[in-house]
């Protein structure tokens, strides 16, 4: 019993802290649900080694080695194999969780789908289309001669950038908190999925960086106590799903055996209670969410001119010239053509380059 302890610990050492917490626990806490609530009502079984009258000592012993045997593989082994599928499958219950799938947005959960873009669009349609409208007028300019026209084209600036404000004072007082991404393609059914497309538009919004594209390469760039805190936050975001999950599955195996024995009204209640574990767990991990999307935009304020200097590339002076550096980059990294890569400083910006 020793040896097997031992090889476990070594197992979990291997695995990592990330593992025991988000992946282990959970699947631990699923299998002890299982002993306490379902084996006894089903099977007749519980946790305590059963005495058996007229038994000789040694065949009690024996009795006991094999209850003993039993419960570590039940209570060691299977959370460990069942801990190591929620981790091998993280990425696809994240996106469970954010309605990520077709078959979520466009049937099961489509009313809260089309609600979300809706709110949306009553929220963020007009600043969009004005800040369209803004970048139209900035790429006009660029080519403007000196002149009349570009004196016009001054003035619709000025006057789209007022516009601007304004909206973006009207929504701050209808919401005070982004919860929403401001582009309708990105709109999630759920919380969770739109408390990452949020996440994913703040570097494009602000400096013309693709979010998915740059955060690979900047996450190694940021300092010690920022990816301690991502690390952290993650694992508390997993942990937190994971639980929801499982309870949920706990849940509908509770009810179903319920109702397919009687039914049995206590069962059916107990898996009434773990939906609402499940629910609570799943809010618990949005909450975090949203503290793990303030860690990773934090890194994107500060860290993105450590990006920058791993291409050869230095900050522009202004934010408009950096927006603009940032999108060719992308286009780099997307398509390979050396055309698009930005000029380094010192270098002209001539017709060889230009896309």
């Amino acid at each position: 019993m020793e040896t097997l302890t031992g090889k476990l610990s070594e197992v979990l050492e291997k695995l990592g802290r990330a593992f025991l917490i988000a992946g282990y626990l959970p699947a631990a806490l699923f299998i002890l649900a299982h002993q306490l609530f379902l084996f006894p009502r089903l099977l007749g079984r519980t946790m305590t080694v059963l005495q058996t009258p007229g038994l000789t000592e040694g065949a009690e012993k024996a009795s006991q080695w094999i209850y003993i045997v039993d419960q570590s593989i039940t209570l060691l082994l299977l959370p460990i194999l069942i801990g190591v599928l929620l981790m091998a499958l993280n990425t696809i219950i994240i996106r469970l969780y954010e309605g990520a799938f077709g078959w979520q947005k466009h049937f099961l959960l489509r009313p809260f789908q089309l609600r979300n873009q809706r709110l949306a669009e009553a929220l963020y349609g007009e600043l969009v289309k004005l800040k369209e409208a803004y970048t139209r007028i900035l790429a006009e300019l660029s080519a403007a001669p000196e002149g009349a026209e570009r004196t016009q084209l001054e003035q619709k600036r000025a006057s789209l950038a007022l516009e601007i404000q304004r909206v973006h004072e009207e929504v701050k007082q209808r919401a005070p908190i982004q919860r929403l991404p401001r582009r309708l393609e990105m709109v999630k059914p759920t919380a969770l999925g739109n408390a990452f497309a949020v996440i994913e538009e703040y570097p494009y919004e602000r400096y013309g960086m693709d979010g998915m594209l740059f955060w690979p390469r900047l996450r190694p760039l940021v300092d010690e106590q920022y990816a301690t805190a991502l690390v952290n936050t993650k694992m508390v975001l997993d942990l937190l799903l994971n639980l929801s999950l499982l309870a949920g599955v706990f849940g509908v195996e509770a009810v179903g055996f319920g109702l397919g024995r009687g039914p049995d009204w206590w069962l059916v209640a107990v898996g009434a209670g773990a939906w609402c574990l499940a629910y609570v767990f799943y809010r618990g991990g949005v909450s975090t969410a949203y503290t793990l999307g303030d860690i990773i935009c934090l890194c994107f304020d500060f860290f993105r001119s450590r990006l920058l200097e791993q291409f050869g590339l230095s900050q522009p002076p202004s934010l408009e010239e950096e927006q603009a550096l940032w999108l060719r980059l992308g286009q780099f990294l997307r398509y390979g053509e050396g055309f698009y890569f930005p000029p380094r400083q010192g270098e002209g910006d001539g017709q060889a380059r230009a896309p």
